[in-house]
């Protein structure tokens, strides 16, 4: 996919040390449960993993993906989109559908997950049976609540029917 300042392809085991600069950075991560991935072969790990999951969901036709997000200008890895399955607290795929991201401290405040952000919304309303759309928050985190509520999604409340943790839920009904 592409943007008018970005694209968007699949990670791939390669990103690694890019990928550690800003899913190791403490303060990217504050609200996405804490570095997890300290060392590039942990973060590698992670990717093939990544990788693989995606690569089998794009085999049965699904459109979901945690995509590197780059600048055209320049090619920069600047964050993370997500277009999946949302897990309950146990890990395993609900049939609820979310839109997710997450940028590179260097990245935030210039609209970047809004401008992706659009693109994941009328990907999965153009490719996906669903009559909504789900994003998440972590509670506190302003940020993210402010680019969901900029793609036009509505807060309903607090959940804690995904991920295993409280957040904030917010949903998108299609056009």
């Amino acid at each position: 996919m592409q943007t008018v300042r970005l694209r968007l392809a699949p990670y791939v085991p390669g990103d690694a040390e890019e990928a550690l600069v800003i899913n190791g950075d403490e303060e990217v991560m504050r609200f996405l449960g804490g570095v997890q991935h300290r060392t590039p072969e942990e973060m590698h790990t992670f990717l093939t993993w990544v990788h693989d999951k995606y690569a089998s969901y794009r085999e049965s036709g699904l459109p979901y993906g945690a995509w590197a997000v780059r600048e055209l200008d320049g090619g920069a890895l600047v964050g993370t989109a997500l277009l999946k399955p949302m897990p309950d607290a146990d890990g395993e795929d609900t049939p609820s559908i979310e839109v997710g991201w997450h940028l590179a401290r260097a990245a935030w405040g210039k609209g970047y997950a809004t401008e992706f952000g659009r693109a994941l919304v009328a990907r999965a309303f153009a490719e996906l049976d669903i009559k909504t759309l789900n994003a998440v928050v972590p509670p506190g985190n302003v940020r993210s609540e402010a680019v969901a509520r900029r793609l036009g999604f509505t807060h309903i409340g607090q959940t804690e029917a995904f991920y295993g943790r409280l957040l904030e839920h917010y949903t998108l009904n299609r056009p």
